[in-house]
């Protein structure tokens, strides 16, 4: 999940201000396995990602299957 959270903040495809001083936001992350020496795709998660606007904090972070910021 750390690498999740850091794709979502370093490069968001979609973000938006929440109530009470929070930001969402979110990146799709492709999911792999590599069968027989080549990678399959298995998943794209979407995690969410949410940040104090007051002293910029990660308050939650969390994966999920649609975007919902």
């Amino acid at each position: 999940m750390a690498f999740a959270t850091q794709a979502s903040l370093e490069s968001p495809s979609e973000f938006s201000v929440w109530s009470g001083q929070k930001r969402c936001y979110t990146t799709p992350i492709e999911v792999y396995k590599v069968v027989n020496g080549s990678p399959v795709k298995e998943k794209t998660i979407y995690p969410t990602v949410l940040i104090s606007m007051n002293n910029k904090k990660v308050i939650t972070s969390y994966p999920t299957s649609k975007p919902r910021c």
